[in-house]
């Protein structure tokens, strides 16, 4: 098994994001990435093998896999595929409403122990794959203008296009789509948790008010809030814990043992994983803009600052 760096000295400046086009594609050995990586099947047909499951890929199908995942392609036949790669922690995205998409924490935030939030196959539609298309082989272009002036921002813009479109046929797949039942049982346990996110994590409890099996839940409660029951929880505690960050004095330890976390490392780390700053330097920031925060919740609209998670 072998590793692919996406981290390069060759470039003049480094940029977290990149993308690569293999054309007729030889049967590739198992190996992972430092990175996020989205492939998009352009042509032919391949077996990828994934924690010792193999699926066949054809055109317009979509795969996603967290850093460290470990894959091959031990079958190919005429078969062409474009891979984006990008480190999401270090790539400076305004994330906007796309954090609303479901999906789009186990892109940015991917759990590398949960091998089911880590991979996920759905097929682009005619219409979606040649925009899809479309925007790849502008971002190839523009790669070839690596070093001069507004790369990076023209980049990450085609960048933010691809990735809004690719969300947006993810929540339309059929692979996507809940039944009724399955949807209001998941949504009996989303209440619940908003209502209860500071209390103890109870998955055993969820699954009797689901009436479902823990692996169908899961399963389904991704589908629904996009991301996995603890992580919805946590998320919820860290939106909780900006705000009394925020309009408090009260100490970054007590905060995070009055958000539910058991001490103030792991606390700091989750709201890193978050935010994507630390609780200290967060809250340095809101006493410098407080007038900000106030100008945000003043026009009911999410708040660019705090992820709520509503």
């Amino acid at each position: 098994m072998y590793k692919i760096l996406t981290k390069s000295d060759e470039l003049p400046a480094f940029f977290p994001l990149t993308m690569t086009f293999s054309n007729d594609m030889p049967d590739t050995g198992e190996h992972s990435h430092d990175c996020v990586e989205i492939g998009i099947v352009l042509r032919g047909k391949a077996a990828h093998l994934y924690n010792g499951d193999t699926r066949f890929l054809y055109p317009g199908d979509v795969l996603i896999l967290a850093p460290e995942q470990r894959h091959s392609f031990p079958e190919v036949e005429n078969f062409s595929m474009c891979n984006v790669l990008f480190h999401p922690r270090e790539l400076n995205i305004p994330q906007q409403d796309l954090v609303k998409f479901p999906g789009f924490q186990d892109i940015f935030n991917p759990d590398p122990d949960d091998y089911e939030s880590c991979r996920h196959f759905f097929h682009l539609v005619d219409d979606d794959f040649r925009h899809i298309r479309m925007l790849l082989s502008l971002m190839r272009k523009e790669q070839k203008n690596i070093g001069r002036s507004g790369y990076r921002s023209a980049m990450l813009g085609l960048f933010m296009n691809f990735l809004c479109h690719l969300l947006r046929s993810y929540c339309s797949s059929n692979e996507s789509a809940v039944p009724n039942y399955y949807e209001q049982n998941v949504e009996s346990a989303v209440k619940y948790l908003k209502m209860h996110y500071l209390k103890p994590f109870d998955l055993e409890y969820l699954l009797k008010i689901s009436a479902m099996s823990r692996s169908n839940f899961i399963k389904r409660f991704r589908i629904v809030a996009g991301v996995s029951p603890m992580q919805f929880v946590i998320r919820k505690r860290i939106a909780h814990a900006a705000r009394m960050i925020a309009v408090s004095d009260l100490p970054i330890s007590q905060i995070a043992i009055e958000c539910g976390f058991c001490d103030s490392s792991h606390f700091s780390k989750c709201f890193r994983n978050v935010t994507g700053e630390s609780p200290r330097t967060y809250r340095q920031r809101m006493r410098q803009y407080s007038d900000r925060e106030n100008f945000w919740s003043d026009r009911n609209i999410d708040n660019p600052f705090v992820m709520d998670w509503q």
